[in-house]
């Protein structure tokens, strides 16, 4: 049999393992480095959509933004989030294309930026919509949509506020009318509700251009045949005109051509906002013909302009359920929208004066205010379906149908304004009454089963 191999020499084991050794501490950072790299690796963020929020960038890309973002504030260790990438991830890339983005921030790592938008927990999705006003950073909102990449879409479509302007035929003279130190752009459209790439162009060119949109049923044979539209079908649309500023005549506008892009869209419609400064601003049409040349060719004509008729902008106050039923869920003298505010004290709530302001911005829109008192209105939200809070509704009588603001925020006036704005731009959801107005409870004093006089305007309590 042949000897077993000697051991090596003590001196010899200790340099092997001295070596061995000064190898590891050289490579043992390197480790910890790839160790961290993979626990953090959520998001590939050379290849993904998502955009890497830094203490850094976050206030240039986000607070300071016109744009809508959803910002998730993740921890690397966290289960949850590793459950939610792959959808935050496929909704990034496709809201993409209409300016909506997607951000994510190590609040593990920048413990300090998530604490200053109150994360608690992973993980902690935050919306910014909404122009910035001046200086100031803009305020998050709380994501309350569901998890997946198509519930994450839609919800994004919902949150972006629309800064276009809703112009109907009769209301052509007076949308040209106003900002007459802006160019103009016209988007006439065979869409019923206002696309999301319309809604990120107008945040993009909000303060730059006066932005308007048609939809199908403006589009009567007087404004085809201004806009040299087809008589009528869906040929032509969208068609998309931009106007100097003070100038309404078609013949002068330039159409936007080829496929609807948001970066190429914004950038037409912005070369019309370069061009302000060639124009009197006091100048009108016909000052815009002369610019261009054009004065010799057309005789000068007074232009009236005729506002559209405004609505009263007085806020109705629900004392009895028949005002409930006259003025908003069976409204009959007009198409109008009811909007209806349930808060606590009804007329005497914080909100009351700039409730009131928002009628009068609203008095060209299709849409009533009314504010009624919680304690007087709970049985008639339990009856229609609702949770008895403090909430705002849209009722559409002639349908019988109510859509219900989000609170997560409160009652305010931001969000009330952007409630209207989805209202009018077609983006909400409504659901039918569960019963007829006439199962409806009867409250307030009238509708008791005490008595009233017409004499001296007062009613005397029902029987206990």
């Amino acid at each position: 049999f042949a000897r077993p191999p000697l051991p090596p020499d003590p001196p010899l084991l200790v340099a092997l393992l001295l070596s061995a050794m000064r190898a590891f501490s050289l490579i043992a950072p390197l480790l910890v480095a790839v160790l961290f790299t993979l626990a953090s690796a959520l998001y590939d963020f050379s290849k993904s959509k998502v955009v890497e929020l830094t203490p850094v960038n976050f206030k240039s890309l986000v607070s300071h933004s016109n744009d809508t973002w959803l910002v998730e504030f993740y921890a690397p260790w966290c289960g949850h989030c590793k459950s939610l990438a792959p959808a935050w991830d496929k909704a990034a890339e496709k809201l993409a294309p209409i300016g909506v983005k997607l951000g994510a921030v190590d609040a593990d790592q920048h413990r300090d930026l998530g604490q200053k938008f109150g994360v608690q927990g992973f993980p902690t999705l935050k919306v910014f919509n909404g122009p910035q006003k001046g200086k100031k950073a803009r305020k998050p909102t709380d994501y309350s949509g569901g998890r997946t990449a198509k519930e994450i879409i839609n919800f994004a479509h919902a949150a972006m506020p629309n800064h276009a302007t809703r112009v109907t035929a009769a209301g052509l003279p007076a949308f040209f009318n106003d900002e007459p130190t802006l160019p103009h752009a016209l988007v006439l459209t065979a869409k019923s509700t206002t696309a999301p790439v319309l809604k990120a162009v107008s945040a993009r060119v909000a303060g730059a251009v006066a932005l308007g949109e048609m939809r199908k049923k403006e589009l009567t044979k007087d404004v085809r045949a201004r806009f040299a539209l087809p008589a009528d079908g869906e040929d032509g649309l969208p068609k998309i005109l931009r106007f100097p500023a003070g100038s309404d005549d078609a013949a002068a506008a330039e159409v936007y051509e080829g496929k609807i892009d948001l970066d190429r869209l914004v950038a037409f419609l912005k070369g019309g906002a370069d061009a302000v400064g060639t124009f009197d601003e006091s100048a009108g049409p016909a000052a815009s013909d002369a610019a261009n040349g054009d004065a010799a060719k057309k005789p000068k004509v007074d232009k009236i302009i005729e506002q559209p008729e405004a609505h009263s902008t007085e806020v109705g106050v629900f004392a009895r359920s028949k005002h409930f039923v006259d003025d908003c869920a069976e409204r009959q003298q007009d198409n109008h929208l009811c909007m209806l505010a349930v808060v606590k004290d009804g007329a005497e709530h914080a909100v009351f004066d700039e409730y009131k302001a928002l009628s009068q911005k609203y008095k060209f829109d299709p849409l009533v205010f009314n504010v009624v008192s919680l304690d007087d209105f709970k049985p008639t939200m339990s009856a229609l379906g609702l949770d008895a809070k403090e909430t705002v509704l849209i009722f559409r009588p002639n349908k019988k149908k109510v859509a219900e603001m989000s609170t997560d925020d409160g009652v305010t006036a931001a969000a009330i304004s952007q409630f209207v704005d989805r209202a009018l731009g077609g983006d909400l959801t409504y659901k039918r009454f569960t019963k007829d107005v006439a199962e409806l409870p009867a409250w307030g004093a009238a509708d008791a089963e005490g008595s009233c006089s017409e004499e001296t305007d007062q009613c005397t309590a029902p029987p206990e």
